[in-house]
C-alpha cells in the first residue's frame, strides 16, 4: 500500500481538464502563434462564477483571438454562446472514486506488478526531475517528437508524484504524476512506463494511486486525453456525438486514419484500450476559438505543441 507523502489540498473551484487556478489577471503559460492568435495550452486564471465570466476575460485578453485547448463541454458551450466556435479532438477517461473497484483485468494485472514493483509518493524536487527525465529519456529514444504544452513535463510542477520502483534494481520503472483539476478531482499528468518494467507495472501504478485517492475523500481521477480515437456508447454512437457539427463529423471519420499515420510514434489505439481497461467514463474535449476557430488556428496548434512532428516517419 503506498503512503501519501502530500495531505489533500484545499478544495479549488471546478475548471476543465488542462487548466490551473493561480492568483493574478494575466493568463501565463501561453505562446503567440505565428498568424497572431494566442494559444492558452494551461490558463492560469481567477475564481469566477461563471464560465461567462471567462469569455469576459477571453475579450480583454488578445483581440486578435484565442485558441483554447482541452475545453469540457460545458465550457465550450459557454465560448459559443459567447459567440466563439469548437470542435471535439479527443475525449477523456474519468475515472469516479466513490465506491470504484478496478475490473478483474485491470486488478489481476496489477497483482502481478505487485510481486516485483514497489509504489511510493516521492518529493517534487530537482532529484524527482532528473530520475523522471532519465526515465523518459529511456522511453522515448532518440527519434520520438517531443510533445509541448499537452502536460506539465517536470514532476515539480505538478501536484502529487508517484513512482514504480523495482524491487530487485531499486531503480524507477514507472511514474505516475497528478494535478488537481476540481473539488475532490484529480487529472493524471505524466503517465511513464519504462520499456523493461514488469508486467503489471502500470495497473498497479494506477489501481494503488486510485485506492489512496478514494480513501482520502477524492471523487474522480481522470487518465487523461485520447486523441484522434472516438470512443462510443452502448448504443455504438461516438459519445459527444450530439454536439457535433459538419466539420466535426467529417474529422470523426478520419480518426482512425490519423490514428494509423501516427501509430509509429504515438500508438492512440493502444492508448485508448489500455486506459479503458478501467472501464472510465468518457468524456468529450474540445479546441475553442474566440471569437472564431479555423483550420489554420488548428494547424499552428498542432505545430506549436510539436504533434505535426507525429506525422512524420
Amino acid at each position: 500500500m503506498v503512503r501519501a507523502l502530500h495531505p489533500p489540498a484545499a478544495v479549488l473551484p471546478e475548471l476543465p481538464l488542462g487548466w490551473c487556478l493561480r492568483p493574478g489577471n494575466e493568463a501565463l503559460h501561453s505562446v503567440a502563434l505565428p498568424h497572431g492568435k494566442t494559444f492558452l495550452h494551461c490558463a492560469d486564471i481567477d475564481a469566477m462564477p461563471t464560465l461567462g465570466a471567462l469569455c469576459e476575460r477571453l475579450r480583454n485578453l488578445d483581440r486578435r483571438g484565442v485558441v483554447l485547448k482541452g475545453c469540457s463541454a460545458e465550457l465550450a458551450n459557454d465560448i459559443e454562446s459567447a459567440g466563439g466556435q469548437s470542435v471535439v479532438l479527443s475525449h477523456s477517461a474519468r475515472i469516479d472514486l466513490e465506491g470504484y473497484k478496478a475490473p478483474h483485468k485491470a486488478r489481476n494485472l496489477a497483482k502481478k506488478g505487485a510481486k516485483e514493483v514497489a509504489i511510493r509518493e516521492v518529493p517534487r524536487d530537482a532529484s524527482t526531475d532528473a530520475s523522471a527525465e532519465a526515465l523518459l529519456a529511456a522511453v522515448r529514444g532518440t527519434a520520438e517528437p517531443r510533445i509541448l504544452y499537452a502536460y506539465r513535463t517536470l514532476p515539480s510542477s505538478a501536484a502529487r508524484v508517484f513512482a514504480a520502483e523495482s524491487n530487485a534494481t531499486k531503480s524507477w520503472v514507472g511514474l505516475l504524476t497528478l494535478t488537481r483539476y476540481g473539488p475532490a478531482s484529480w487529472h493524471v499528468e505524466l503517465l511513464v512506463r519504462h520499456p523493461e518494467a514488469p508486467q503489471g507495472t502500470m495497473e498497479h501504478l494506477v489501481v494503488e494511486v486510485a485506492e489512496l485517492l478514494r480513501k482520502e475523500g477524492a471523487k474522480a481521477l481522470n487518465l487523461g486525453d485520447v486523441p484522434m480515437v472516438m470512443p462510443r456508447d452502448d448504443g455504438e454512437q461516438i459519445i459527444g456525438w450530439d454536439r457535433f457539427g459538419p466539420v466535426n463529423r467529417a474529422l470523426a471519420s478520419l480518426a482512425p486514419r490519423l490514428g494509423k499515420l501516427v501509430a509509429h510514434h504515438y500508438d492512440v489505439q493502444g492508448l485508448y484500450q489500455w486506459k479503458n481497461k478501467f472501464e472510465p467514463t468518457w468524456e468529450p474535449r474540445a479546441l475553442a476559438g474566440f471569437p472564431t476557430l479555423g483550420p489554420r488556428d488548428l494547424l499552428e496548434m498542432m505545430r506549436a505543441t510539436g504533434i505535426t512532428g507525429l506525422f512524420r516517419k
